[in-house]
């Protein structure tokens, strides 16, 4: 389990070659990069961001019908996500962990 300063208990999993040494319960310390978070940011937000301007921006200028334009904007979103989570497994080697016991 994992506590953020923010949020409530999460489950996070955690591969390692020293996990015989863990034991179920005990608190530790979990680290990550900045540059893995803004990595996440960046793909969780600015990524989707740009492709709905861009794909609305397009369509307006393909078609002048606003409706057709952000139907076609936001269906790119859906695409976008499902594409991401058809990538969770290489996500999860890009974003990963440190683990160390709390003394």
């Amino acid at each position: 389990m994992c506590n953020s300063s923010e949020s409530k208990e999460k489950l996070v999993d955690i591969v390692s070659p020293e996990a015989f040494s863990y034991q179920v319960g005990e608190e530790v310390l979990l680290t990550g990069s900045v540059e893995m978070g803004l990595k996440a940011v960046f793909w969780a937000y600015g990524a989707p961001l740009l492709l709905l301007m861009a794909v609305l921006l397009a369509t307006l200028q393909v078609t002048a019908d606003e409706p057709l334009a952000a139907l076609i904007a936001l269906a790119s979103l859906v695409v976008y996500y499902v594409v991401l989570y058809l990538n969770k497994n290489r996500l999860t080697r890009k974003f990963s962990f440190t683990i160390k016991h709390i003394k």
